[in-house]
């Protein structure tokens, strides 16, 4: 089942009348891995800047994560990446996922537009704007001291827009109405309040 988009999402071809889905895998995929000021995503090639500007290791700026080679970056409160163009659109049905390693309860884990995925008190918090309406929804409760999976997946279902939040192997299940629709807007990762790693 599909959904009438005023905006064509990456790895579509788009019409008036339709659209197709140009390959199944990834659009976006960033391995902060190494120690890199820019780390650029291996699906889409979005550029992601580490803080306000090209200041990094081994003098970093005041918003910028820190490299932690292997182990992803770590977030300190004020820290957090920035794509450099925002030609990246996620389509009304999609995935997030992220390897979280919380030294923190709540914090912003990812937002782009209309959509933020954060922790509040060491639950995973999806928020979406659907048409005129903002919904958000919470998922299973992260292991406060080790690193958790932590995603998002929406989709269509018997004309219910399904919101899925989880944990490792755990999730809730949500449905109500409407559609998320993207933007080109920035993606920023970390940032108001996120302490911890991320990978």
């Amino acid at each position: 089942q599909g959904v009438c988009s005023g905006v064509c999402p990456s790895n579509c071809t788009c019409s008036e009348t339709s659209s197709a889905v140009d390959f199944s895998d990834f659009i976006f995929h960033l391995n902060p891995a190494g120690i890199e000021d820019i780390v650029t995503d291996t699906q889409s090639f979005v550029a992601v800047l580490t803080g306000e500007d090209n200041q990094f290791y081994p003098y970093y700026g005041e918003f910028d994560p820190y490299a932690a080679k292997d182990r992803g970056y770590y977030f300190r409160e004020s820290s957090y990446m920035q794509s450099l163009n925002s030609s990246l659109v996620i389509s009304p049905s999609f995935s997030i996922s992220a390897w979280v390693r919380p030294l923190e309860e709540s914090g912003s884990l990812l937002s782009k537009g209309q959509l933020k995925l954060s922790l509040q008190n060491y639950l995973p918090r999806v928020g979406l704007q659907l048409g005129s309406r903002g919904v958000s929804f919470l998922g299973p409760p992260l292991d406060s001291e080790g690193w958790n999976l932590v995603g998002v997946k929406t989709y269509i279902e018997s004309n219910q827009y399904k919101v899925e939040v989880w944990t490792n192997s755990t999730k809730t299940v949500n449905a109500t109405t409407g559609f998320f629709q993207d933007s080109s807007s920035e993606l920023l990762i970390g940032g108001a309040g996120f302490k911890g790693f991320l990978w």
